[in-house]
């Protein structure tokens, strides 16, 4: 047995090794094995064998340090864990004998995580379920899972987006404070918003969807002039309904964007006000931020200005409708069309083809890309996979919006702030290859 003395020496020779232990803090990269990678902050990667890959879980903030392994190589031994970024995830439930396990659907978790009797939520073999990490694996390479929430099986209805949506941790429901906030609007708050924005209900303005769209978003006008036409978007604007910092706006940030799942979105705001009162719906007044241009005879915009107004759509037109008129065919849908909306759909066609004709010449423009629409059956199953045909009508929108986004761009450039989407520009491997083409096709350009 070690006296007093060799015991004190040898806590002092271990507080000394962990002093002048030279460690690397880094984020753990994940591959399709076992091994995996640590990328140092310093900018060179690590390798991890499958030991130190069980006690860390991807996109983990660690320390490590070096070591020789075999055949003379460098490899990490995890030190530290600083931080983990994995909380949830999603996995299916796998029974072994009388261990209980998820094995995880996450990319880079290449093992089973056992999960405590007291977390397992009456979950079912085979079913898929929403987990949280409730032990990390870091001391002993063994961790533990608690289950949030059991998804369904394979097979079952809707479950490719119930699937999904845990996945990626989208929000499926909404909190209690902005469904009471929905609730208590109706279309009283259009008339008591309405006061200082322009009128514009006369103006025959229509939107152009297809025909089971129900959250319409932008309504279009055109006009002739000496020069060109003046072209006018409508834009939806739910920031005249809905109250800065309220419990709605604060969820809308949080979600960010509208996610378009086949039969069944997932809107930004509740039904209330996506389809309804912020839906630029036929025949209801509708607060809109309206973009008035000019598009010149060639196609070249003009001035252009922003108003805040009150529109009243004079039709929810479909894209098909639209197709068929620009290209003559004498439809009853058409012929029923009053002459002021019709009048409004020639002049943006010819607007429209003015615009697209102008960018051919002067401006990059990506070739028409074959999209498809998913049909489904009534178990929410894909029946069908079909091509969506663009036609003159989508081209018509296509070039109103891009008109519009470049007022708006350029709008926001003269501003001293404002919202804006910045490249992270070119990765470094690709440097000399767009040089190359740089100085065969823009030498001017070569050196910038």
């Amino acid at each position: 047995m070690l006296n007093a003395d060799a015991l004190s020496q040898l806590r002092q020779l271990k507080s000394d090794i962990e002093e002048n232990k030279v460690v690397f803090p880094g984020t753990v990269k994940a591959t399709n094995g076992r091994f995996g990678f640590v990328a140092l902050d310093e900018g060179r990667d690590v390798f991890l064998p499958p030991e130190e890959m069980q006690k860390v879980l991807p996109g983990d903030r660690v320390t490590i340090t070096e070591q020789e392994g075999d055949k003379g190589k460098t490899q990490g031994v995890v030190d530290e864990l600083l931080e983990t970024r994995l909380d949830t995830f999603v996995g299916r439930y796998l029974v072994k004998g009388k261990g209980h396990f998820v094995v995880p659907e996450t990319p880079g978790i290449n093992r089973w995580i056992f999960i405590p009797p007291k977390e397992r939520q009456n979950a079912g073999p085979d079913d898929y379920i929403y987990c949280r990490i409730h032990k990390h694996p870091i001391k002993d390479g063994k961790g533990q899972a608690r289950i949030l929430k059991v998804i369904g099986k394979a097979g079952q209805t809707g479950i490719e987006r119930a699937f999904t949506v845990a996945t990626f941790d989208l929000p499926d429901t909404w909190p209690e404070a902005v469904s009471t906030q929905a609730e208590a609007l109706d279309e009283s708050v259009i008339d008591a918003r309405s006061e200082n924005r322009e009128d514009r209900t006369d103006q025959p303005y229509v939107t152009i969807d297809s025909p089971g769209t129900q959250d319409m978003d932008d309504a279009l006008l055109a006009e002739p002039n000496a020069t060109g036409w003046k072209l006018s978007i409508a834009i939806a604007d739910p920031t005249a309904v809905i109250e800065p910092g309220s419990p709605a706006e604060q969820e809308a940030f949080r979600r960010a964007t509208a996610i378009y799942f086949p039969g069944e979105p997932l809107p930004m705001l509740p039904d209330t006000l996506s389809t309804r009162l912020c839906s630029l719906m036929p025949e209801v007044k509708r607060l809109a931020l309206v973009c008035d241009l000019q598009v010149n005879n060639d196609g070249s915009l003009g001035e252009y200005s922003f108003h805040q107004a009150v529109i009243r759509s004079h039709g929810k037109l479909s894209y098909e409708l639209v197709s068929n008129l620009i290209e003559g065919r004498e439809a009853d849908d058409v012929k029923a069309l009053p002459d002021s909306v019709s009048n409004s759909l020639d002049q943006l066609h010819q607007a429209a083809t003015a615009l697209r004709k102008w960018r051919n010449e002067h401006a990059l423009v990506n070739g028409d890309r074959p999209e498809f629409r998913l049909r489904l059956d009534e178990n929410r199953r894909v029946r069908l996979i079909e091509p969506s045909v663009q036609n003159e009508a989508h081209r018509l929108v296509e070039e109103c919006m891009i008109a519009a986004n470049r007022c708006a761009a350029d709008f926001l450039g003269q501003q001293d702030k404002g919202l804006f989407i910045q490249h992270p520009g070119l990765r470094d491997d690709r440097a000399d290859n767009i040089r190359a083409l740089l100085e065969g096709y823009a030498p001017d350009l070569a050196g910038v």
